[in-house]
């Protein structure tokens, strides 16, 4: 059973990042190389896959039921902040290191202005 469950997690994240990947590149403002785009949306979509049975676990843990409607909704909003800032850095990591060398592109993404909108996005 567990298996399976793997099986139908990954081909469904798969699916998504593909989804993803084809709209990146039909909005795409300019027809740049599109192949880090599906690379990005596919690392992006296996790590949502990678983390969906943690994210299981962690709701049964948290269930109200258990530990009441306070605790939970604060358990939710920390874990919801904390998986929205390491998507946007991932997917930041990602873009800089797929398209663009140089370490001083890496300090100008970081800055904020780059890596913010992500992290909201996510």
């Amino acid at each position: 059973m567990r298996f399976r469950a793997a099986v139908l997690i990954v081909a469904t994240w798969t699916v998504y990042g593909l989804v993803h990947a084809a709209y990146w590149i039909a909005t795409a403002q300019s027809r740049e190389p599109w192949p880090w785009m599906l690379v990005s949306a596919l690392i992006m979509a296996w790590t949502w896959a990678a983390l969906t049975p943690l994210l299981f676990a962690f709701t049964r843990a948290v269930d109200p039921a258990r530990i009441g409607w306070w605790r939970s909704l604060a358990a939710h909003g920390a874990t919801l902040t904390a998986l929205a800032l390491f998507m946007g850095a991932l997917r930041l990591v990602l873009i800089i290191a797929l398209t663009s060398p140089g370490a001083d592109n890496w300090r100008l993404q970081f800055s904020g202005q780059e890596f913010w909108p992500r992290a909201v996005f996510w």
